[in-house]
């Protein structure tokens, strides 16, 4: 199910980048779960649909208007990629950065930075969240991606082999993830999923969907 919210996520990015802006506060607190229904070889099945909300800070694609030195951050700063806190770069790449972090988060169930204390200083000195070598290895691939620095794109992403989930043309690593890993990860996302369902949430969006109709993209 990360995979599938992975996509979600990154299909709502491609359309937001397609219309010039960038999110800049992609975080668990502003993805949206609503429960959804499947029919699939005409039998019913429950399961989420995720949306894109709280479109307060994006911001035109290159606009760095908001960058000041003593304040780096156009959005949540653990989320925040090494560029934008540095440099004041709206691109892209933050909020492909900011989705790296919340698909380890939907693993392991902490914040991005669960291994240390984090400070603003970590990431102007080139540090990025720790991956623990537990996570299946296509995900680990996948965040990996999310953090390098200028080579995402939303739409190219969509083909990575962890979001397609190609079950024939997998990428095997030497140690299976184990059982118990499996079932903490489904732990962690049911908790994601338990935070985010809110019909209080629902109704913020809509509104938002109604004040800001050419910001409010949601996948």
């Amino acid at each position: 199910m990360i995979r599938d919210f992975t996509r979600m996520l990154l299909q709502g990015l491609a359309t937001i980048h397609a219309h010039g802006y960038v999110h800049c506060d992609l975080k668990p607190e502003n993805i949206l779960v609503f429960p959804s229904y499947v029919n699939k070889n005409g039998a019913w099945s429950s399961s989420f649909e995720l949306k894109i909300s709280d479109f307060g800070l994006s911001r035109r694609e290159g606009d760095s208007s908001w960058w000041e030195p003593n304040h780096p951050f156009a959005g949540t700063s653990i989320y925040m990629s090494p560029d934008s806190v540095s440099y004041g770069e709206t691109g892209k790449d933050l909020d492909l950065w900011s989705l790296g972090c919340c698909v380890l988060e939907m693993y392991t169930g902490e914040g991005p930075w669960w291994h240390k204390h984090y400070e603003v200083d970590d990431l102007m000195n080139g540090q990025e969240p720790l991956i623990p070598s537990e996570l299946p290895f296509e995900a680990k691939l996948f965040i990996m991606t999310c953090f390098a620095p200028r080579t995402k794109d939303a739409t190219r992403l969509l083909k990575h082999i962890f979001v397609r989930g190609d079950e024939g043309k997998m990428i095997t690593q030497p140690s299976p993830v184990s059982d118990n890993i499996k079932a903490e990860s489904a732990l962690h996302l049911a908790n994601f999923v338990r935070r985010n369902v809110s019909t209080t949430k629902t109704i913020r969006v809509l509104a938002a969907a109604q004040v800001m109709p050419n910001k409010t993209i949601m996948a």
